[in-house]
C-alpha cells in the first residue's frame, strides 16, 4: 500500500548579509536544521528572489552598501504578498534608537552581533510558529466570515457552528501572545480574572468584561521582547519606549475589529492607554464612541491601574481605593 502521510512543510527562510562568512555561517546553521536556505548578499538581489517565491521568514543585516536593512525591509513591507513575511534583523548596532527604528519598520525581533546560534534559532523557531498561527487564524477569519454571511439563514444548531469559530479565532490569538510574549499573556490572564470578578460584583454579563481583559494585551506581539519584560517587572520607561509602547492599543484593535463579534470588543481594547496618572489623579478615557463601550473601557482602564499599582507593591485595598 501506497504511503498517504502529507510530507511535513520545510521552512523556507532567506538570509540577507553582504559579508560572506556571515551567510556561510547562517546557512550551514540553519540547514542543519532543516530549514531550507537562500542566502543573498545584498538586498536588492533578496527582494528579487522574495518576489519570486514568498519565503516564511527573513533574517536580514542592517548595515549593507548600496541598501541598507531598514530600507530593504521598507520595501519588503510594501509589497501585498510579502508584508506578513517575519522579518528578524540581525546587526552589530546596539544602539536603543537602532533596535526601536527596526521594530517600527516592521522588524519582529532583534538580534545581536556576534550571535549565539541557539539563540538565533530559538527566534527563528518562535516566529515560524508565531506566523503558522497567523496564517491559521487568517484561514479562521475567513471562514468565520464566510459563515456570518449566511447567519440570517442559520437555524439554532448552525449557528453553534459560528460560536466554535469565533472561539477558535479567539484561542488562536491567545496562543499567539502566549508563544511570543509570555510576560504579556500572564498579564491578560490576571486582567481577565480581575475583569470577570467585577462583572459579577456589578451584576452584569461576564463574557464582554472578561474577552476584553483576555485580549487587551495582544497589540504587545510588536513590542520588543525587553519592553516587554521591563514592563512585567515594573520598571518605569523611557520617553522612546513609552512612545513605542504607546502603540499596542491600537495594534490590538487593528487585529480584532475585523473579526465579527469582536468589533465592540476592539474598541474597548483601544482605549485602554494614557499616561500614567499623577498622585491624586483619576485614569480618564480620551475617546468617546457609544456610551456601553465607554463604560467597558473605563472598566478595563481601571482594572489595568489596579493591576499596575498591586504590581508595584501596592495592597489590593489601597489600589482599589486610588483609583475610585
Amino acid at each position: 500500500m501506497a504511503d498517504t502521510k502529507e510530507t511535513p512543510h520545510q521552512a523556507d527562510i532567506i538570509i540577507v548579509d553582504d559579508v560572506p562568512e556571515n551567510l556561510h555561517v547562517l546557512s550551514g546553521m540553519l540547514k542543519s536544521q532543516n530549514y531550507k536556505v537562500r542566502p543573498f548578499p545584498s538586498g536588492k538581489l533578496a527582494i528579487r528572489a522574495a518576489e519570486a517565491e514568498a519565503p516564511d521568514l527573513i533574517l536580514l543585516d542592517i548595515m549593507m552598501p548600496e541598501m541598507d536593512g531598514y530600507e530593504v525591509c521598507r520595501r519588503l513591507k510594501e509589497v501585498e504578498d510579502l508584508k506578513d513575511v517575519p522579518i528578524i534583523f540581525i546587526s552589530a548596532l546596539t544602539e536603543t534608537k537602532d533596535i526601536v527604528k527596526a521594530f517600527s519598520m516592521g522588524g519582529v525581533d532583534y538580534v545581536t552581533k556576534p550571535f549565539e546560534f541557539e539563540e538565533v534559532r530559538a527566534r527563528v523557531d518562535t516566529h515560524l510558529k508565531i506566523r503558522s498561527l497567523q496564517i491559521e487564524l487568517e484561514k479562521k477569519h475567513r471562514q468565520l466570515e464566510e459563515n456570518y454571511e449566511q447567519l440570517r439563514r442559520l437555524e439554532a444548531r448552525e449557528r453553534e457552528l459560528l460560536e466554535k469559530t469565533l472561539s477558535g479565532s479567539i484561542k488562536v490569538l491567545a496562543q499567539i501572545l502566549s508563544i511570543a510574549k509570555p510576560a504579556a499573556f500572564g498579564k491578560s490572564a490576571r486582567i481577565a480574572r480581575l475583569m470577570r470578578s467585577l462583572a459579577v460584583e456589578l451584576g452584569i454579563p461576564t463574557w464582554e468584561f472578561e474577552l476584553a481583559g483576555r485580549l487587551s494585551q495582544i497589540g504587545c506581539v510588536i513590542l520588543p521582547d525587553q519592553l516587554v519584560n521591563k514592563i512585567a517587572r515594573g520598571e518605569a520607561l523611557v520617553n522612546v519606549e513609552s512612545a513605542v509602547f504607546s502603540k499596542h492599543p491600537e495594534v490590538a484593535r487593528e487585529l480584532l475589529v475585523n473579526i465579527p463579534h469582536l468589533e465592540k470588543i476592539a474598541e474597548i481594547v483601544a482605549q485602554q492607554l494614557e499616561q500614567p496618572p499623577e498622585e491624586g489623579e483619576k485614569p480618564a478615557i480620551k475617546a468617546k464612541p457609544a456610551a456601553d463601550t465607554v463604560v467597558s473601557a473605563r472598566a478595563l482602564q481601571m482594572v489595568l491601574e489596579c493591576d499596575r499599582l498591586t504590581s508595584a507593591g501596592k495592597t489590593t485595598r489601597s489600589a482599589i481605593g486610588k483609583i475610585k
